[in-house]
């Protein structure tokens, strides 16, 4: 394997955040690291402080905030071919579009993870101004890239969706799942005398759920639900409003990570979730990896790979219909342990950190290789042939691996 110099933008210089770009984005830097590559985070605004003796990627202040020009030191690395590639992260972020132009014109090639940032629900969202901005800013971002990444498949209708002359690499990235620590190595905590149901993530109301996860609430009183987690800006008014009729079996904490995060799942009975939309939930894969039963809504993608795979409980949207699921479901014992183990298992098999870090590079040489073959035709991403999609640990026929590859290959023949 040959080793790469690779820099990530969009997952901020910290990786304990309430965000699931931010988790997945770091746990993969971190992986690329112990396999011996160089690499970066590239951010803005202010710097994080110092820890001489941190191992790891090496943070890199780019611009004093997102509106402002990228910095001269910067400008000056790339210059001097500091990176092979450049993972971008997310969209509709007008820094990454100033760095994409650049890069174009230096050379260097960059690839996306739009991070489910396309789907429909999300664009329904300021329609107008995202709208425009797709037209004028972000096509042209991706239909510029040297691959595109995609957490899951059904993600590739809305990437063409909106880059319709895209031709370039295709690529299904897992998001880094850390396998939870052996509970004997964590702080023993006495047993929840209740059963608990525990969320974790942004406090969106509408997007996350919220309003019917805490109607479900009511309808459980033998139940204590645990609320983890912090508000968008422009979310804390409805999460406010939302909190003024919680239930009293419902409690609100603040964000927890690292071992105290893997605390709060091992104790839980189940991890609950019931987005009206929802692409990979990072919080949802962290609980199947700590052995928690899950409850996800039937509006996510994922929640196909759950029913499937018989790896937790899927629910409606009906707060009585679901508060009767949980309650059967949870008091089976059997089903639990089985869910816990299948679950487990799952994760390692397919969203583990290593699988993650060797994909992503076999993805920036495709990447790479459709670059330079781009270049020696002299034209551009956007009216090149189509490029493949190589995923080279396929598994099970209904899996996002095998999904793609089948999808890949019949473009190719057509």
């Amino acid at each position: 394997m040959q080793l790469m110099k690779i820099a990530h933008v969009g997952i901020g210089p910290s990786q304990d955040s309430v965000n699931g770009i931010a988790v997945s984005g770091w746990g993969l830097a971190n992986e690329q690291c112990r396999l011996g590559h160089d690499v970066s985070i590239l951010f803005t605004g202010r710097p994080p402080p110092l820890e001489p003796q941190r191992e790891g990627p090496l943070p890199l202040c780019i611009a004093g905030g997102d509106w402002l020009p990228l910095s001269h030191s910067f400008r000056h690395l790339l210059r001097r071919g500091r990176f092979d590639v450049v993972h971008m992260h997310s969209v509709f972020v007008p820094m990454q579009a100033r760095l994409a132009a650049l890069l174009w014109r230096v050379g260097i090639p960059y690839v996306v993870s739009v991070h489910g940032g396309l789907d429909p629900h999300v664009l329904r969202r300021n329609p107008i101004k995202k709208s425009l901005y797709l037209q004028f800013i972000e096509r042209p971002r991706l239909e510029h890239a040297a691959g595109i990444a995609l957490v899951l498949p059904e993600e590739e209708t809305a990437v063409r969706a909106v880059a319709r002359h895209y031709r370039g690499v295709l690529h299904w990235l897992p998001n880094p799942v850390e396998e939870c620590r052996d509970p004997g190595s964590l702080p023993l905590e006495p047993p929840p005398e209740r059963p608990v149901l525990v969320f974790l993530g942004r406090f969106d109301v509408h997007h996350k759920g919220l309003d019917t996860l805490v109607s479900v609430a009511a309808r459980l009183r033998e139940y204590d639900v645990h609320l983890y987690g912090a508000c968008d800006h422009g979310e804390s008014g409805k999460f406010l409003q939302l909190s003024r009729t919680l239930p009293n079996n419902v409690t609100v904490h603040a964000p927890v990570f690292g071992e105290r995060k893997q605390q709060v799942l091992r104790r839980a009975t189940a991890y609950i979730q019931l987005s009206r939309w929802e692409g990979c939930s990072m919080s949802i894969l962290e609980a199947m990896a700590c052995g928690t039963p899950c409850v996800v809504s039937d509006c996510t993608h994922f929640s196909r790979w759950i029913e499937q795979q018989d790896l937790g409980l899927v629910v409606p949207h009906d707060p009585d219909e679901s508060a009767q699921r949980i309650r059967a479901a949870l008091g089976d014992r059997a089903k639990l342990a089985r869910w816990r183990e299948r679950a487990r298992s799952f994760v390692a098999e397919h969203w583990a950190p290593t699988i993650s870090a060797r994909e992503s590079v076999a993805f920036y040489d495709q990447a790479l290789a459709y670059t330079a073959t781009m270049a020696h035709r002299g034209t551009y991403a956007g009216q090149a042939e189509t490029g493949t999609t190589r995923l080279q640990h396929l598994i099970k026929e209904d899996t996002p691996q095998a999904q793609i590859t089948r999808a890949a290959s019949s473009r190719n023949k057509g």
